[in-house]
């Protein structure tokens, strides 16, 4: 718990609360009036895992967070970013050997900065889905839409399980940033390293093989959050991106705990 409330005290300065915590809500936002303003009589098909709603669909029990699905694609990146500069900073900054000084049980500094950035990017989700839902009742509303059905259990239902998938592919990319941060220990060789392999090179391949999405670990995280693909399903995604996401930790802490601070 220590380690977790000197991390909280770090994540609680107001230039990291902007960078980290409102960047998600404001994605959300411009997903959702995106997704809403686009929208017309007939779903339109935008790709293998996914479409543009239509006005008829934003009106069901799935419209309540159509918008904040829409914003899925944004995830990985910026929750991978954030605890990989969150780890490798550390390093970086030197600033590692003075909180071993103070915690020098370091299975648990890592457990504590892992719950601790993961509880921030779980209030910014909330946030961002609690906005994204009431930019969308009003402009859904300003389009002459009924929006009754978001209100039963079953728009509740969709709601609250397109929250626990965000969180879920959160924790996955977390998990990789996380790894990638301690064993490269350098902010910029990881970025470009993680970025590189996240945004264009899985993409591409995926371009050339369907399967990619079966086997890349971003392409697994993805479908968690969408709750699953035409091409992967939600089990596979959450069991097979599971097992990635605990080799990377795993790799990850045993650097943590084994390898000397200037190492």
């Amino acid at each position: 718990m220590n380690a977790y409330r000197s991390e909280l005290v770090k994540l609680g300065r107001r230039t990291t609360l902007l960078a980290a915590g409102a960047v998600l809500p404001f994605l959300a936002l411009l997903a959702t009036t995106l997704v809403i303003l686009n929208a017309t009589d007939r779903a339109v098909v935008a790709a293998a895992d996914g479409f543009e709603p239509s006005l008829a669909q934003l009106g069901s029990s799935l419209g309540i967070t159509a918008g904040f699905r829409a914003s899925k694609g944004f995830l990985g990146i910026l929750v991978f970013t954030l605890f990989l500069t969150s780890f490798s900073s550390e390093y970086v900054q030197g600033t590692l050997r003075t909180m071993l000084l103070r915690e020098p049980r370091r299975g648990r500094l890592l457990l504590g900065k892992l719950a601790a950035v993961l509880s921030l990017v779980a209030g910014s989700l909330l946030l961002a889905e609690v906005l994204s839902i009431g930019l969308s009742a009003a402009l859904v509303d300003n389009r002459g839409v009924g929006i009754s059905a978001w209100w039963t259990g079953a728009g509740l239902q969709q709601a609250g399980g397109d929250y626990l998938n965000a969180l879920l592919a959160a924790t996955l990319f977390g998990a990789m940033g996380t790894a990638v941060g301690v064993l490269v220990r350098s902010t910029s060789v990881g970025l470009a390293l993680g970025l590189a392999w996240l945004l264009p090179l899985e993409h591409i391949i995926q371009n050339a093989w369907a399967d990619a999405a079966r086997w890349f670990p971003g392409l697994l995280f993805d479908a968690v959050a969408s709750g699953g693909t035409v091409t992967t399903t939600y089990g596979r995604g959450l069991v097979l991106g599971g097992a990635v996401a605990v080799a990377l930790l795993a790799a990850g802490a045993t650097s943590f705990v084994r390898r000397d601070v200037s190492g």
